[in-house]
């Protein structure tokens, strides 16, 4: 099953595998968390741990998106091409999203430059 197929299916899984290390530091961190409990109660850690998992997934977007930036520089890169707009804007600052022209548009201008009848 080729990579397209399977995130379509939603079958792409790169959850890793737990190694040793990362099950010691697992038990490791279970046992402070049942000690902060202890100190300062459930309350106060699971609010605690609900922020730190919304600062996780907020961090983990941003890898996730910075690597299918730099895939498409790569694959650009290999290609011998540059990117289409280059305004010098940063990526994940949003001002980006207004000044790029719909997908429709930049497939038919792609398609159409240096072809005879468009």
């Amino acid at each position: 099953m080729d990579i397209l197929q399977k995130i379509f299916d939603g079958k792409y899984d790169i959850t890793p595998i737990a190694d040793k290390k990362q099950q010691e530091l697992d038990d490791k961190c279970c046992a402070e968390w049942d000690r902060v409990v202890q100190v300062l109660g459930l309350e106060f850690a699971d609010r605690l741990i609900d922020l730190e998992g919304e600062q996780a997934d907020r961090l983990s977007f941003h890898y996730y998106r910075a690597g299918f930036q730099l895939g498409v520089l790569l694959m650009l890169e290999a290609l011998g091409l540059s990117p289409l707009i280059s305004a010098g804007m940063r990526l994940g600052e949003g001002s980006g999203a207004a000044a790029v022209p719909p997908l429709p548009v930049l497939l038919t201008v792609t398609w159409c430059t240096g072809s005879p009848g468009c």
